[in-house]
């Protein structure tokens, strides 16, 4: 007869600020999920951030799974943030996006590279 362990807890975390991170690293629910969306394997993205085990990853990509609609909802809500955040810093500081726009044309990326 096979014995089931009790499961492990996700290994999930928030700070206060309301950013949700993988265990103890810095690399965010976020991250994962949208690496996972865009069609990363879990095992490329645990070689991708290597502060986070293949099995972090795979806890995180199942817990987006059974609360898809609470985390596509959390997501939704810290890129507003973040959105608003940009737009206060560009309307007080005008000077920041010009150099900011000089560097990504110097770079060749986009702004759409930071909403990841």
């Amino acid at each position: 007869m096979i014995a089931i362990p009790p499961m492990e807890p996700v290994p999930l975390r928030k700070d206060a600020d309301g950013i949700v991170y993988i265990g103890k690293s810095r690399v965010t629910l976020q991250t994962v999920v949208l690496r996972y969306l865009q069609g990363d394997s879990p095992e490329t993205i645990a070689e991708n951030f290597e502060a986070i085990g293949l099995a972090d990853v795979y806890a995180a990509i199942t817990f987006y799974l059974h609360h898809r609609a609470e985390v596509e909802s959390y997501i939704d809500d810290v890129r507003n943030k973040a959105a608003e955040a940009r737009n206060r810093l560009e309307t007080q500081h005008p000077e920041m996006l010009a150099l900011q726009r000089k560097l990504r044309s110097k770079l060749g990326t986009s702004s759409n590279d930071d909403n990841q």
